[in-house]
């Protein structure tokens, strides 16, 4: 077999038109009017809630509805059930860690395979040694690349593993970083006839925008991904998904008290969890808010079908499907 061609566009994914139009008019805000008194009713009420002279001076700001609009959009763009709730977040790694400290809350052995994203992986292995638990990792990529794998075979091959090594959780990547594509569901479906399957933890970095995944809100307990890659904010910024009824109050209590004691490390998450409960403080970590706004614009791009920036489904996946 010949070498491997690795052709990956999405490091920084293509900026989408409205997220640009964002972009322009949040810095020529920043320039002209920085500090305003209305800066807080635009984040907390969108765009419409500016005067009318605002409105026209900052056009490209249009698509800002604020945090709990954009919030609502990004659950549309996912497919989420209508009761799950978002987070979001300066770093991804941020949600990572969050999702890692609930997990081994309930959970003493994490399945992972070494498709995961480094960075993550290692997370999890940090807070596995911190809590006394452990990280099972079951290698995939050559069986798949070199070996011809099938689909059926990657479902039996980790589910025999999660049995055998007495594992009770999984951290699994939708989309790897080289374009293999899981086949999630069946996979968890597999482990759950056979062992007790306590979390799920779905890394959808590379899937969000790239390839459906509101299949998969049924079955997980929590979902990271990101704006800058096939959604097309291009800046940096975490989402995080989580809903489900057996794992929600875990998250909730997790999340109220890491951020009660300053210890989510992200201020972004912070300040946006702070202004959707109306508990805004005088005493957090400035936080960029660019990411939010440019966001906002790719949501509309992505939803309104109107970005020319869009990359074809399926495009760079090696596909079980």
């Amino acid at each position: 077999m010949p070498p491997l061609l690795y052709l990956d566009t999405a490091r920084l994914g293509q900026m989408s038109p409205a997220a640009r139009d964002a972009q322009l008019d949040f810095v020529r805000l920043t320039a002209e009017e920085p500090s305003s008194l209305y800066f807080e009713e635009f984040l907390r009420g969108g765009f419409s809630a500016w005067p009318a002279s605002y409105q026209q001076r900052f056009p490209g700001l249009h698509t800002w509805n604020g945090v709990s609009g954009l919030k609502q959009s990004l659950l549309h763009l996912a497919g989420t059930p209508a009761d799950w709730q978002v987070l979001l977040a300066n770093r991804s790694l941020s949600l990572v860690n969050l999702a890692t400290r609930c997990q081994f809350r309930v959970c003493r052995n994490v399945l992972t395979t070494d498709l995961s994203w480094p960075t993550y992986q290692q997370a999890i292995e940090r807070r596995a040694k911190a809590t006394g638990n452990k990280v099972t990792t079951i290698p995939l990529r050559e069986q798949i690349l070199r070996c011809g794998w099938t689909k059926s075979d990657v479902v039996d091959h980790l589910a025999a593993a999660f049995a055998e090594n007495h594992c009770d959780s999984v951290f699994l990547p939708a989309v790897d970083h080289l374009g293999i594509r899981l086949p999630i569901r069946e996979i968890v479906q597999r482990i759950e006839q056979i062992a007790e399957l306590r979390f799920v933890f779905l890394d959808a970095a590379q899937a969000f925008c790239q390839v459906p995944i509101d299949d998969c809100f049924d079955f997980v307990d929590f979902v990271v991904a990101g704006a800058h890659k096939w959604m097309h904010a291009y800046l940096p910024m975490g989402i995080g998904y989580f809903g489900r009824r057996r794992s929600r109050q875990l998250i909730e209590r997790r999340l109220h008290r890491l951020r009660h004691q300053g210890q989510t490390n992200d201020p972004l998450l912070d300040f946006t969890e702070q202004l959707a409960h109306a508990d805004l403080s005088d005493h957090f970590e400035t936080a960029n808010l660019a990411c939010l706004l440019s966001s906002a614009g790719a949501v509309r791009d992505a939803t309104s079908g109107n970005s020319d920036t869009r990359t074809p489904p399926h495009s760079k996946l090696m596909d079980f499907y």
